[in-house]
């Protein structure tokens, strides 16, 4: 049956349902800017198409057809929808006058697919967790807003926005992000990407029915399907992550090599679909589907480069000389196709904290034993390997399967070795291995149509339905624990976290900086993407490419903050919040990954933070910079420029105290940051806390608390032997009064600008002197007021021991008093009775 003069009438139809506001109007906006473009290149490729290629082959194409007219274009602000809507109406008109047969041999396999992608879209989002269409996963935090960006100003982003400006280059793929901003008639929101988003990734489906069809039949293509969308765990496991783009990749990528193969092979007693000038289009099109997915996702594009290089190889091997010109041909149209994205990339050296970073990441995500080859295994799914090997063992093709394959293993095993190779560092070795589950559905596939053919009807469905039953458990219900539990794979937003985030869009000014708790499985970091505010560590902190690790130093703001774990009531503290300029502090109800972990119930008690609202577990605080900490800090001990022996410093300090006195004993660290290196902390064989060092030449000061005031031994241990600049134990005495580094006031005193007041009659008034070693106190008063004050020391037994009286007589002179101390005390409490009149200090000092 001939098409024709339908196309122009398809357009004005879907054009008229995307006018409507209806759920699925981001749909039926991609569908209108992306069919008819692709259909018109498909219909000057191949002459005739059976339904499944009719149905979705076009659409794929219009994708990377638009991914790489953005690219092509991303200086310009044209991604509008009159553009997108003028280009696709031409393409339908030039389409209606191509001739293109359609099959309707096997029709119904069409709705087989359907239903394979409908089991796709049920696991592409994790149901039970659903919040606001919010994905799950951590990816979309960096995502949303560059689709955000690329539907608002029609262009396609160059950095990462005015919230972070110190980055300047932004070389991510953004094939995914032009995807989703065909929805662009149904404006932006989360609900129309993710809806999008689930359609087109579910186009998987019939990119491996084409190249199953291509490399076998039409039964291996649709059990090709079948086996990739119940019987692979891996697209689950990037699905449940937020992973889209390495999906859509996926899509085009094997669209495409269904194309090449077609081209490349001819299967015997199959006539001919290509004419010459059909089959130079067709290469034209392989070209735009491999640069579409090479835009899409950097993996895709190392694993095509690969693919191209591999099969030239084998092809110049059998001297088929054709073929081989196919790949040379191939892979130039793709690199002149990728030029404008290469122009993004604005390479520079490795940091030493980087290359650290990097080699560790990279030793983690390394095959180094059996066990990470079996733990692997298990992620693409033993039940695909073990049809897939089987498979392969009927493919009667192998060459494009085995190329396929072994271009997914050389980085694996690149990674035993701990072989390094140009960008070694954004490519992790396992991730790379899980493209396996590729050619194992094409040879799974193969082996169903196989076992087809030589078992009965009702032998062969129960077979599959057996399948069907193991892979929903597999998928819905985590059968034969298929799925650890991993926070990084559920849903972070909640009713609190919600409530607050929109509180800060809503409140907050759009220049605020806030403190959040992590960039990883921490609602805290989807601030920038719904509240478009700048936080301290955004999700791309981590992120392998544009120097994020070097520019945002997310290690260094860590090492600094940690005194925000411990003793947010502190001038420390507050130093460095205002060295970061930060004005909110955000702790988020949902935070699965420590990072900064921080307590609100230090920052409720302290008077330097002040809670501007709560629901349930989050809190968000201003910072209160012109006010003082609750607690007061004393040195009773010093020592600077200590050496480690063996990597270990051992401190032993008992504090000899007045009884009665209230405080706890802290332990300050100053160290700069020149090595590499980590150090533990322990106080009385208990852990503390970890020190961290990046080479960043910085230096740092961390301030612990770590007992009321008793007998301490405090044990740093390091990896290597260190040096740390000083440590300092302190005195933490809450309601003080700080006269001078030595003395304070506990107690119910009233601080004036003629000096301190001991209101009369007022009990437990107390001069603290710290590190007394003998020596005496002077006291500088008032004479104002009648009655006596009696000054008395009091031991570590609670004793009273007199010292001084002073009596007045009202003269309005000021009068100096010198006390005597024996003994040594770390915090000597000297205690004041105040009778007759209240008794105005002008200042205390302590001298040895």
């Amino acid at each position: 049956m001939e098409l024709k003069h339908t196309r122009v009438i398809s357009f004005l139809v879907l054009a008229l349902l995307t006018g409507l506001d209806t759920p699925l109007r981001p749909i039926f906006s991609l569908v209108l800017f992306s069919y008819f473009p692709g259909l018109l290149i498909v219909s000057l490729m191949k002459k005739r198409v059976d339904i499944p290629e009719l149905v979705g082959l076009p659409l794929l194409v219009g994708i990377s057809f638009w991914i790489l007219f953005f690219y092509w274009t991303s200086g310009l602000p044209v991604l509008t929808w009159y553009v997108l809507g003028g280009v696709s109406f031409v393409c339908a008109v030039l389409a209606d006058r191509q001739t293109l047969m359609v099959s309707y041999e096997h029709y119904w396999s069409v709705f087989i697919l359907g239903f394979c992608c409908l089991f796709v879209v049920s696991y592409l989002y994790p149901w039970d967790q659903f919040f606001q269409w919010m994905p799950p996963g951590d990816d979309m935090k960096f995502h949303i807003p560059q689709i955000e960006y690329i539907i608002s100003e029609h262009a396609l982003p160059q950095d990462y926005g005015a919230l972070y400006p110190e980055i300047s280059t932004l070389t991510y793929s953004l094939g995914y992000h032009i995807t989703a901003g065909l929805t662009v008639v149904a404006g932006y929101s989360i609900p129309s990407v993710i809806v999008a988003t689930f359609f087109i990734v579910s186009l998987a489906c019939f990119s491996f029915y084409y190249l199953g069809k291509t490399l076998f039949d039409w039964k291996t293509g649709i059990y090709a399907a079948f086996s990739f969308a119940f019987l692979s765990l891996f697209f689950h496991r990037l699905s449940s992550t937020g992973t889209y783009p390495n999906l859509l990749a996926v899509a085009l990528h094997v669209a495409g090599l269904s194309l090449l193969v077609e081209i490349m092979v001819e299967k015997p007693g199959v006539s001919r679909l290509f004419e010459e000038v059909n089959k130079r289009c067709g290469i034209l099109c392989v070209i735009l589907l491999f640069s579409g997915a090479a835009e899409t996702h950097p993996y895709i594009l190392v694993l095509e480069g690969m693919v191209l290089g591999i099969t030239l190889l084998y092809w110049s091997w059998k001297r088929d000389f054709r073929a081989g010109a196919l790949s040379v041909v191939t892979g130039a149209g793709v690199l002149l196709l990728l030029v404008p994205f290469f122009l993004r990339f604005d390479p520079e050296p490795l940091s030493e904290l980087e290359i650290a970073t990097f080699t560790a990441w990279y030793r983690i995500d390394s095959f180094l034993s059996m066990q990470d080859l079996i733990r692997n295994i298990g992620i693409i799914s033993p039940l695909l390997l073990f049809l897939g090997v089987f498979g392969c063992m009927m493919v009667e093709r192998r060459w494009i399967l085995g190329i396929w394959s072994i271009s997914m293993m050389i980085i694996p095993l690149l990674s035993v070795f701990q072989i390094r190779y140009p960008e070694w560092y954004t490519i992790s070795p396992n991730r790379f291995f899980f493209f396996l589950f590729m050619p194992l559905s094409i040879m799974s596939g193969r082996f169903l149509s196989s076992m087809e053919e030589y078992m009965t009807f009702r032998r062969f469905a129960g077979f599959l339905l057996i399948l069907i039953v193991v892979s929903t458990g597999m998928h819905h219900h985590n059968l034969f624990h298929s799925f650890s539990q991993d926070p990084v794979s559920q849903v972070q937003m909640n009713t609190d976290d919600a409530f607050v985030i929109d509180w800060i869009a809503a409140y907050t000014p759009h220049d605020a900086v806030i403190l959040n708790t992590g960039p990883v499985a921490d609602c805290s970091s989807w601030v920038p993407a719904l509240a478009r505010r700048k936080v301290i560590f955004p999700f791309f902190s981590g992120h392998r490419g544009d120097n994020c690790i070097k520019t945002l130093k997310p290690y260094s703001k860590l090492a600094d903050l940690k005194v925000l774990t411990h003793t947010p009531d502190s001038d420390l503290a507050l130093t460095v919040l205002e060295k970061y300029g930060i004005r909110y502090i955000y702790i988020p109800a949902w935070r699965q990954i420590p990072w900064l972990d921080l307590h609100p119930e230090l920052l409720v008690g302290s008077p330097l933070y002040r809670t501007l609202t709560k629901k349930g577990d989050a809190y968000l605080f201003e910072v209160q910079g012109d006010t003082h900490p609750k607690t007061t800090y004393f040195t009773v001990m010093e020592a600077k420029q200590i050496s480690s022996c063996s990597g270990m410093v051992s401190l032993f300090f008992d504090p000899v105290v007045s009884f009665g006195v209230r405080g706890i004993l802290y332990v300050q660290i100053d160290y700069a940051d020149t090595t590499h290196e980590q150090i533990d902390i322990y106080a009385n064989e208990k852990y503390q806390e970890t020190i961290y060092t990046y080479l960043t030449g910085e230096e740092r000061s961390l301030l612990l608390p770590l007992s009321p005031l008793e007998p301490s031994t405090i044990l740093f241990r390091g990896t290597n032997d260190f040096v740390l600049e000083g440590i300092s134990l302190l005195v933490g005495v809450e309601d003080c009064i700080r006269l001078s580094e030595t003395v304070g006031l506990q107690g119910e005193w009233a601080r004036t600008e003629s000096g301190v007041i001991a209101p009369a009659g007022e009990k437990n008034l107390q001069v603290l002197v710290v590190t007394v070693s003998g020596g005496e106190v002077t006291l500088v008063y008032r004479d104002v007021g009648m009655g006596d004050v009696t000054i008395f020391g009091i031991d570590v037994h609670g004793e009273r021991h007199f010292l001084q009286t002073i009596s007045r007589e009202g003269t309005g002179n000021d009068g100096t008093v010198t006390i005597s101390l024996q003994g040594e005390y770390s915090v000597l409490a000297l205690g004041v009775d105040v009778h007759g009149d209240d008794f105005l200090i002008v200042g205390i000092t302590y001298t040895t």
